[in-house]
């Protein structure tokens, strides 16, 4: 059985389009990878930055909380609550505690900013 000579240019065509096909899906299969890697890569960073930030608010909490503990303690004191200075210092005390960790909080944050990989 022989082929006709008018069927061979189409018959080239056929398998350099089947070659490049293959040649495509080999790429794709491979940029599959390339970018799951890098997904992980991120998704590692996240999670390292979320355990930091999960401390950060711990802290921040604890220490806030910490602070509110002692200023209650203050303000059950009957001198304290009759005396107008001594009563604005104790509110200044509480409200430089939420500045200050307030911004050392923020400061953190910042700090520790997600820098995630590139993809693609």
């Amino acid at each position: 059985m022989s082929v006709p000579v008018a069927a061979l240019p189409v018959i080239k065509e056929l398998i350099t389009a089947a070659t490049q096909y293959q040649m495509c899906k080999e790429h794709e299969k491979t940029e599959r990878i390339k970018i799951e890697a890098q997904l992980e890569a991120c998704l590692t960073t996240i999670n390292n930055n979320h355990e930091s930030f999960l401390r950060a608010m711990d802290d921040n909490h604890r220490v806030i909380t910490k602070a509110y503990d002692e200023v209650e303690k203050l303000l059950s004191n009957p001198v304290i609550c009759t005396n107008p200075t001594l009563l604005q210092a104790v509110l200044t005390f509480l409200q430089n505690v939420h500045t200050v960790h307030g911004g050392n909080f923020i400061a953190a944050v910042n700090a520790n900013a997600m820098r995630l990989p590139k993809i693609g």
